[in-house]
């Protein structure tokens, strides 16, 4: 772990931190991954949460943001990664991708991030919706909803690309 912060800085935005951490058998206040394991417009209830084995990431702070790479999140049932953002004012962006722990990448949900640290809002992306929606219409309910789920999002990362947003 890298730790810079030079002396008579008194403020956290002056705080440079670079590193890696773990935690293992803890519990994530506020949101309900087990819940956006399936295509919902209403992820994670705020009285809820969520207990984990494991959970880590790459953690960058620089100029007052904290920056979670590469996170992930595992339990017995569900399991998450993705990246995670907080600025200065403790507003949340991100996307994580959700499932079940034996899930691999086709039958992952595509959740933004979104709100505050003290009311986080998970929603899946308006393009694994509309994927989802579409797939289930054309190759019926399970494996269409997974494969529209896949194609929305990647025809949203072929816009972003040509585009060049975020």
């Amino acid at each position: 772990m890298k730790f810079n912060w030079q002396a008579g800085d008194d403020n956290f935005a002056a705080l440079d931190l670079t590193g890696h951490w773990e935690l293992y058998d803890g519990f994530l206040p506020g949101v309900d991954l087990k819940a956006l394991k399936s295509l919902t417009a209403d992820g994670g209830k705020a009285e809820r949460g969520t207990a984990f084995d494991t959970a880590q990431s790459k953690l960058t702070i620089s100029d007052g943001e904290i920056f979670l790479n590469d996170i992930e999140i595992k339990s017995a049932v569900v399991a998450a990664s993705g990246d995670l953002a907080i600025s200065r004012d403790h507003q949340l962006r991100g996307e994580i991708q959700v499932g079940g722990n034996e899930s691999v990448g086709v039958t992952r949900i595509p959740v933004e991030v979104a709100g505050s640290l003290t009311e986080p809002r998970l929603r899946p992306t308006k393009s694994s919706m509309v994927g989802g929606a579409v797939g289930s219409a054309v190759l019926g309910p399970g494996l269409g909803t997974a494969v529209g789920i896949k194609i929305g999002e990647g025809l949203n990362n072929l816009r972003k690309k040509v585009t060049g947003t975020e």
